[in-house]
């Protein structure tokens, strides 16, 4: 299979993080680059090596050459260059959170479908080759019958003005509630029974930190922690009969400890253990990407279209309680 060529809008920073990713990666070719200005774009596309810098956005939608437009601008933006991308019949993988609210959401992914086009939110956790490990584990029961989940995502990012005025999209969940419900939903799947929730707000009235609780069949509960006020923490733990799994960052699933019930460590997840070539775990979404639109799919497995759609949904239901 060739290389996939990458048009990238955006030269922020989740841009320049995948950027210095996938310059590494030899199945990806960065090609295309715009950012807010061309002086932006040209120190960004010449830092990484882009092949084609442009002064707009909608030059790299129309570059024939580029296979497959990864949106790196603020959620806000989302939807307004996913419909350009599909006006231009252009596979898309776009930023989490994939949109700002489900109607949004529903509206794309409808549409890309209709119209045959490939895409994707480009949650990267979904992707890391750890989650299949931590999902075996626990297929296999080695910590019993998981019975609750355990996650935090709290740092202090509440000076930054993206994280508190609301039209910006402000707020903790869209930012840091993502990888928090997410992993839930990884391991604990979407039939959720119930879900409650308390929350405090910033002064502008974007949520500055809240407590989501979540009921599943099978005698199953999550409680997700998120805080843009302080904390440090991103530790997810899945809790079983006969045992848990720890794990330090459930965004980039970077180390796991599986323990027994008596508090011994079982076995050791590593990134260095289950890929002795692991970047950073931004490559993984756009490999995936790859295999899919070369294989003519409009999306990829790891992160389906329901997945999207059922993450969305639990973000406004949410926020309207709210």
């Amino acid at each position: 299979m060739r290389k996939l060529k990458i048009g990238v809008l955006g030269s922020g920073d989740i841009a320049t993080r995948v950027s210095n990713t996938l310059r590494h990666v030899e199945e990806i070719e960065l090609y295309a680059v715009a950012s807010r200005t061309y002086a932006h774009a040209r120190d960004f596309g010449e830092k990484f090596g882009y092949c084609k810098i442009y002064e707009t956005y909608d030059e790299v939608l129309d570059d024939p050459d580029v296979d497959l437009v990864y949106v790196g601008l603020h959620h806000t933006q989302h939807y307004e260059y996913a419909k350009k991308c599909l006006d231009k019949r252009k596979p898309t993988l776009l930023e989490k959170p994939f949109t700002i609210n489900h109607y949004q959401t529903q509206a794309l992914l409808r549409e890309f479908k209709e119209n045959g086009v490939f895409l994707c939110e480009a949650l990267w956790t979904r992707f890391i080759p750890m989650r299949r490990r931590i999902e075996e584990i626990v297929s296999k029961g080695m910590i019993g019958e998981p019975r609750m989940i355990d996650v935090n995502m709290m740092f202090r990012i509440c000076d930054n003005p993206r994280m508190t005025e609301l039209e910006k999209g402000g707020g903790a969940l869209l930012d840091l509630g993502v990888y928090a419900l997410n992993f839930a939903s990884m391991f604990f799947g979407n039939e959720v029974e119930e879900m409650t929730s308390l929350s405090t707000f910033w002064k502008t009235g974007a949520d500055e930190q809240e407590a989501v609780l979540m009921k599943y069949p099978n005698h199953r509960i999550a409680v997700c922690k998120i805080s843009m006020l302080g904390g440090g923490s991103a530790k997810g733990i899945i809790y079983g009969t006969a045992g848990r799994i720890e794990v330090d960052n459930v965004m980039n699933l970077d180390h796991a400890l599986v323990y027994n019930a008596e508090g011994e460590v079982m076995e050791e997840l590593s990134k260095e253990k289950e890929n002795a070539g692991y970047e950073s775990g931004y490559m993984y979404e756009f490999l995936a990407c790859r295999q899919a639109i070369q294989n003519n799919m409009l999306e990829c497995g790891e992160m389906p279209h329901e997945e999207t759609r059922f993450l969305m949904e639990q973000y406004d239901r949410l926020r309207a309680t709210w």
